[in-house]
């Protein structure tokens, strides 16, 4: 989950922005989750005038794996 400053910036298309946050995430899926929540915030497509969060969790169930 995350708010809307990651990702909204009022020169980029709202749908590329959020493919790039969606792709960064799954890239860095099985890694811990602070790693994860590094790698979205960092990656951020936003233009850094609004204010930003990220929340990572894994819900138990089945492991998550990564493809290469």
């Amino acid at each position: 989950m995350f708010a809307d400053g990651l990702y909204e910036h009022p020169k980029r298309d709202m749908d590329d922005a959020l493919r790039t946050v969606a792709e960064v995430a799954v890239a860095h899926a099985g890694r811990p989750l602070d790693v994860l929540g590094k790698a979205v915030a960092d990656a951020r497509p936003s233009d850094g005038h609004d204010d930003m969060a990220v929340l990572a969790l894994r819900a138990p169930g089945r492991p998550v794996k990564c493809g290469a």
